[in-house]
């Protein structure tokens, strides 16, 4: 089947390989011409394009929804003030044109359920809390108006792995509140697994969470992550503050019938493992 990928950047680049694989003719999208010989590199058709919010290439928008299989894989812009309206507005730029994909899969994340300290799984409400997850959520709804029954909704928990690790965020750092909040995580692995399943299954019309089995506390995580990578260790005030709510994804794993890659977070990486901007 021929698929779009409007994102191929750290996940969407791996998915979209992973569907070349499986016998998939894929097109991947990119901002940065600088990455179009990595995707084609991957297998992927590569194209050069933004939405801005509008798309700055309209005709080549059409030719990218004309596609068995849309996949929306980019994120908002966490630094951007509007992010509120404009990343809404890239979501209703997509959704005004036409589309034959019979299937949309949006990528979505575990932060419109917001923060709270009880257990959240699909059928929780959305309440979410950053600006960030104010906007996707708002993509949610859009996609949803517009696409009805052909949209899957995936919702990652904080994405680990392939060099991406928020440890690097943490490290030196002291007296972070919420020692013993539970963290959601789930590797990238676990998650472009469990989407090209559901694209290969013809999986449309749901929701799922994809976060790993484990739920250790931040302080547990975090020093052992940095002692892991000989980093500085941070330490954390106890007690729970903030977001201490466990996400839970068992849905997708009896939809699909599989078992986490990594189902304790703190397996993803291995001693002498690297990171991105770490020497």
């Amino acid at each position: 089947m021929n698929i779009t990928i409007l994102g191929a950047g750290w996940l969407g680049h791996r998915l979209g390989a992973r569907l070349v694989g499986d016998g998939h003719r894929v097109a991947g999208t990119t901002t940065r011409s600088d990455r179009v010989d990595i995707l084609r590199e991957s297998g992927l058709e590569p194209h050069v394009f933004s939405l801005d919010p509008e798309p700055g290439d309209g005709r080549l928008l059409e030719q990218l929804l004309d596609t068995d299989i849309l996949v929306v894989s980019f994120p908002p812009g966490r630094s951007r003030e509007d992010v509120v309206s404009f990343h809404p507005a890239q979501a209703a730029a997509i959704a005004a044109r036409n589309t034959r994909a019979h299937a949309v899969y949006h990528v979505s994340t575990t932060g419109v359920y917001g923060s709270g300290d009880e257990e959240v799984d699909e059928s929780s409400p959305l309440q979410p809390v950053r600006p960030s997850a104010i906007a996707v959520a708002r993509v949610e709804e859009i996609f949803r108006d517009v696409y009805k029954e052909r949209l899957t909704i995936v919702r990652p928990a904080g994405l680990l792995g392939w060099g991406r690790h928020g440890v690097k965020m943490m490290t030196g750092r002291h007296d972070i509140p919420g020692g013993d909040n539970p963290v959601n995580l789930v590797s990238g692995e676990d998650v472009v697994e469990a989407m090209a399943r559901l694209i290969n299954q013809g999986i449309i019309g749901e929701t799922f969470n994809i976060c790993s089995d484990e739920h250790p506390t931040r302080r547990d995580f975090y020093t052992s992550e940095a002692e892991k990578f000989g980093l500085p260790k941070p330490t954390f005030l106890p007690g729970i503050s903030g977001d201490a709510k466990i996400v839970l994804a068992e849905k997708i794993k009896r939809r699909l019938g599989m078992e986490w890659i990594h189902p304790d977070p703190g397996m993803i990486y291995k001693p002498g493992d690297r990171l991105d901007g770490v020497e």
